[in-house]
């Protein structure tokens, strides 16, 4: 019961930090959590660190740079294929931090579901 709870608090968590991460270009693969059971202290430790993510200066600095211009203008930007403007170079700078951020001992249950042998 306890771990069903800590599960849908985890996937809420992280449902809502999805749109960034995604747009940091954290791998789609590491944005869900994986099936199975996970012990209550496997919750806990995953639970802690993407709590830690989401209150991270990392994550704060992403935002906070992406917020410099509007949604479209980004969008415009990538469309046209425009680069080496200095927000798109913070930008970057930031999204590298972040993603820095996330490989640093993130818990196995963010990984692809494991593929059985014979498949």
């Amino acid at each position: 019961m306890i771990a069903a709870t800590s599960m849908e608090t985890i996937v809420k968590l992280l449902l809502e930090l999805k749109p960034t991460l995604l747009l940091a270009e954290i791998p789609v693969k590491q944005l869900s959590v994986r099936k199975g059971n996970h012990s209550t202290k496997a919750c806990g430790r995953a639970f802690d660190w993407l709590h830690d993510i989401k209150m991270s200066v990392e994550l704060k600095e992403y935002k906070s740079v992406r917020a410099l211009l509007p949604e479209a203008t980004w969008k415009h930007y990538t469309l046209f294929e425009i680069e080496g403007l200095r927000e798109q170079i913070l930008l970057e700078q930031a999204a590298q931090k972040l993603r820095a951020c996330w490989r640093k001992k993130r818990p196995a249950m963010f990984n692809s579901d494991l593929k059985k042998k014979g498949n």
